[in-house]
């Protein structure tokens, strides 16, 4: 059963209408019921901004993914998010502080490790 007041039991359920249901109208909402219910939380902030990234709705993710950098700064994940919205931004030099921020935080990450 689902508790309805819990952030985090909103944010499995849109990985279930996602990828089982493939309802992302459905798992949109939930991420959105999910940002309503804890707004400080940036696992919330950054499915749901990536979210919205995906259906195109840079406007509307860019809020989101820079919240969830900022409830989270030690996140390698948050910061590399951040970077790659950033870039899609044109804003190349923001992203590449957040691109070496999340290097620095996590040095082995196959993402940004391109020695």
């Amino acid at each position: 059963f689902l508790d309805n007041s819990l952030a985090e039991a909103h944010i499995a359920m849109a990985y279930v209408q996602f990828v089982k249901y493939k309802d992302y109208e459905a798992g949109k909402n939930s991420l959105a019921k999910a940002v309503e219910l804890a707004p400080y939380n940036p696992t919330a902030r950054l499915h749901y901004g990536w979210e919205l990234l995906q259906r195109g709705d840079l406007a509307g993710a860019y809020p989101q993914i820079v919240l969830a950098q900022e409830y989270a700064p030690l996140s390698a994940h948050n910061n590399l998010t951040l970077c790659s919205v950033l870039m899609f931004k044109r804003d190349y030099e923001s992203a590449l502080k957040f691109c070496q921020k999340s290097l620095e935080l996590q040095p082995t990450t196959s993402l940004v490790n391109i020695q």
